[in-house]
């Protein structure tokens, strides 16, 4: 009856205390889901929590960043509120897990993670970036040579359309990014050209 956590075979942890940070957060009041600080094997970041965007659906917070030279707004600072957590390494509870459905299986490949935290969202959990917990993920690994394949790459059009049909109402105003910023930009560097969004 205890949390659930979902792990890719593609991660290695970094600091020994990656779980029990994660554990600690979700055990405070209020979180549906808590993800960690992920890492490319040179050690800039994969993901510090996502952010919605269009027309790509979401955006990694960070990506590609060198800490902490390259976060000026000290995004990997400290544990904070984001509208959703790669599915890579995610640690969730189980009754919120349960409450929801769970993963929806029509997003086998793309944004099933994201689904997931969104209808947390929904149900006022909250997803929270704890980045005292870290670890190295080699990104996409795990699809291996299939991830140019063309079943794989249909497969990923319908799941694009699907989740996008389903929640693009509310992206564009992500109420956890800051909206000064360009969100074609992952960064998180770049300002938003013509001020900020509404």
């Amino acid at each position: 009856k205890g949390p659930l956590l979902f792990l890719t075979d593609d991660i290695a942890p970094v600091s020994e205390d990656w779980l029990a940070s994660l554990m600690d957060q979700l055990q405070t009041p209020g979180p549906g889901a808590v993800g960690p600080l992920l890492l490319y094997p040179d050690e800039r970041v994969q993901h510090a929590g996502m952010y919605l965007r269009l027309p790509t659906g979401v955006g990694h917070i960070l990506r590609g960043a060198a800490l902490p030279a390259e976060d000026p707004l000290g995004f990997a600072v400290g544990a904070r509120e984001v509208s959703c957590l790669t599915g890579a390494v995610l640690l969730t509870d189980r009754a919120a897990f349960e409450a929801v459905g769970g993963f929806d299986e029509q997003l086998a490949i793309s944004f099933q993670d994201v689904d997931y935290g969104l209808k947390l969202h929904q149900r006022g959990l909250r997803n929270i970036f704890e980045p005292k917990s870290i670890l190295i993920h080699m990104e996409s690994a795990t699809l291996g040579r299939s991830g140019g394949d063309r079943q794989v790459l249909m497969q990923r059009y319908l799941e694009r359309k699907l989740f996008l049909k389903r929640w693009s109402p509310i992206f564009g105003a992500d109420p956890f990014y800051p909206a000064g910023l360009d969100l074609d930009d992952e960064s998180g560097r770049r300002l938003a050209q013509g001020g900020p969004r509404a």
